[in-house]
């Protein structure tokens, strides 16, 4: 399989761009599994998934104000 088609599927799958030369029908399912993923890291795009994984989430709590209102 040349080389072409192929790397203009993988820029289609993590661009999610929806194109596409014909040629997945051909692939192995280890490649259709990583086309798939492949699309699925260009819909989140790359630093949400890099964010996701890391760990160090602060808990910021937040208040409301208060106020005291005074009537009449």
């Amino acid at each position: 399989m040349a080389i072409l088609p192929v790397l203009f599927e993988v820029v289609s799958a993590i661009s999610s761009c929806g194109l596409s030369m014909g040629i997945t029908s051909q692939l192995s399912d280890i490649s259709c599994v990583l086309i798939t993923l492949i699309m699925f890291f260009g819909r989140i795009g790359g630093l949400t998934f890099i964010l996701s994984l890391s760990h160090n989430v602060a808990s910021h709590k937040s208040q409301l104000p208060e106020e005291k209102i005074i009537v009449g």
